[in-house]
């Protein structure tokens, strides 16, 4: 492991004591996307697979058994191996030396809820980690393969920028998170850095991606966002493959 990428202690060390299991619904439209390409004897990695609950879903549902699960957190990476068959790797995507062990080894990698955690001392700096992750986790495909991304988006841009910045300043003295009304609506720790659509598909094309497949889904929106002045929520699926190749 290299110890010159840029890391974010703080979201680690969050997830290392918080091991959610995110809902299922989400995550249909990349299951589809991986499903219609799968052959036999496809691999597949999970970045930031947490708990192990999406990789399950996915031998269930593609058939694909040859999976292999990486995050940051010990705890989520124990309960992964205990709830499916699959390699582990404890490790992040950020890690230049992951994508050059793990070069060209996947024929599907997938960034579930992951890109929006990846954030620095400013929105700048943090998309600059985005494009990063990108650029690493598409080196681990293989020569046909596919890299399926999904993430929540949002606009307006002004609002998620003061999003992003209340969360930085409250983390400092508040090292939890601090929910409001209920667990999805907080403040606080982990800081995160969303997108919107518009915004995430620019950041695949400059990461030197082309998008086969495009879906954005509105969504709900909650009341403590809409408060915050966040107008559009979508869940957000592209999959997509290297434009070199």
């Amino acid at each position: 492991m290299s110890d010159e990428f840029p890391t974010d202690d703080a979201t680690a060390a969050y997830f290392e004591g918080h091991v959610h299991d995110y809902g299922q619904r989400r995550l249909r439209l990349a299951i589809d996307g991986i499903r219609k390409q799968a052959t036999p004897g496809s691999s597949l990695l999970d970045v930031g697979c947490g708990t192990g609950t999406l990789l399950a879903l996915l031998e269930s549902k593609t058939g694909i058994t040859d999976l292999t699960g990486m995050d940051v957190s010990t705890n989520a990476l124990a309960v992964a191996e205990a709830r499916v068959t699959c390699k582990t790797h404890k490790a992040s995507i950020l890690d230049p030396d992951v994508a050059l062990s793990l070069a060209g080894k996947f024929d599907f990698v997938i960034l579930a809820a992951v890109l929006h955690h990846l954030v620095a001392d400013s929105r700048k700096r943090s998309r600059e980690l985005v494009a990063m992750a990108l650029e690493h986790a598409m080196e681990l495909l293989t020569e046909n393969g596919r890299l399926v991304i999904v993430e929540p988006t949002f606009t307006p841009h002004w609002a998620i920028d003061m999003v992003f910045f209340v969360k930085k300043q409250i983390s400092r003295w508040a090292t939890g998170r601090i929910e409001v009304l209920d667990t999805w609506n907080n403040i606080g720790a982990p800081v995160v850095s969303y997108y919107s659509p518009s915004e995430l598909h620019d950041l695949v094309l400059q990461a030197g991606a082309q998008v086969t497949e495009a879906h954005n889904v509105e969504s709900k929106l909650r009341s403590l966002p809409r408060f915050a002045g966040i107008n559009g929520r979508w869940e957000t699926t592209l999959i997509v493959r290297r434009s070199d190749r």
